[in-house]
């Protein structure tokens, strides 16, 4: 590999890690309910900490506002004209990716299991619930960065050791070996904030409720 590709590949590591390094008060939540009372009490709570808080009183509103420096959005699940799942639809086919959690005061039955939704809140929620859920979907989205950048460091190495004609330089190699380490003890650490539920779908390549 020329000297040129090697520092691309060691840029490409540093940008995604990065993002995964962001400080908690960088981080940006989507508050979507069209009651006005709840999104300020949940605005008061979450501003408590830090996080960069949006509101949106209803679908049309949460999709204006949303774009690549949304981190979690918490999404009511009735709401007129355009419902949460219309909302999670259009997010899901859209270019953003941010974490979604459901907020509704129905109790989901089992066509949850069809939403393609992080985290499911029943209302009346807490305080402290509602932090909870958010740091564990900014957890979560930490986990699937530092996880798919794992994944292409490792296989690099893979193909660069197997490159029997043009290997690239002791150096790098050893370069590139400390950068997964670093990146698998991160991931030990990002395991230990998600419940086993968004682990095991995001080892899955999805994140699904468990039934």
């Amino acid at each position: 590999m020329c000297e040129t590709n090697e520092t691309q590949v060691m840029s490409d590591s540093q940008d995604s890690v990065s993002l995964a390094e962001r400080e908690p008060d960088d981080h940006t939540v989507l508050l979507v309910d069209d009651q006005q009372d709840t999104l300020d009490i949940f605005e008061i709570y979450l501003k408590e900490f830090d996080y960069d808080v949006r509101t949106a009183a209803d679908g049309s509103e949460a999709l204006d506002k949303l774009d690549d420096t949304v981190d979690v959005v918490l999404l009511d699940r009735r709401m007129p004209d355009m419902s949460g799942r219309d909302v999670l639809s259009e997010i899901r086919n859209g270019p953003h990716d941010p974490r979604v959690a459901m907020v509704t005061a129905v109790a989901p039955g089992k066509e949850v299991l069809e939403l393609d939704v992080d985290d499911y809140l029943i209302k009346p929620v807490s305080g402290d619930e509602l932090v909870d859920t958010v740091e564990e979907l900014l957890a979560l989205k930490r986990y699937e960065t530092v996880l798919t950048e794992y994944h292409r460091l490792s296989r690099i190495h893979d193909r660069l050791l197997s490159n029997t004609r043009d290997r690239p330089s002791v150096l790098f190699l050893s370069t590139l070996e400390s950068e997964r380490e670093q990146l698998e003890q991160r991931l030990d650490t990002l395991e230990s904030q998600l419940s086993d539920e968004l682990l095991a779908g995001t080892l899955k390549g999805t994140t699904t409720l468990s039934a």
